[in-house]
């Protein structure tokens, strides 16, 4: 004996993703590597006071060591935003890329 339900359940169509899954590998590549890029983007800033200084110094180990003591830190800024929304966007653009290279693999999350 069926019920509405059981009847509804067999006449509805079979699930279709709307992403195809054989765009999921270039997706996750695409999405990764911009977090990727993401994240290198406030070190860029440190690494173009190192090149500036390079070539002008005969010693480029030593002013860096001045410079920067023994850690290289980020430049100082007031404003936050520009660092809080990079840091979001990568963060956004890490977990669709798992997501979707997970999905690739078969582990469907």
């Amino acid at each position: 004996m069926e019920t509405d339900g059981q009847s509804l359940h067999g006449s509805l169509p079979a699930f279709s993703p709307v992403i195809p899954t054989s765009v999921l590998p270039f997706i996750a590549l695409l999405f990764l590597s911009a977090f990727f890029a993401l994240t290198f983007t406030f070190t860029a800033y440190v690494l173009s006071d190192c090149f500036r200084h390079w070539r002008s110094a005969g010693a480029p180990w030593r002013w860096l060591l001045e410079m920067y003591g023994t850690h290289a830190r980020l430049p100082k800024s007031r404003n936050p935003l520009p660092e809080l929304g990079t840091g979001l966007l990568a963060s956004g653009f890490a977990g669709l890329g798992l997501v979707a290279l997970f999905c690739t693999l078969g582990v469907y999350v």
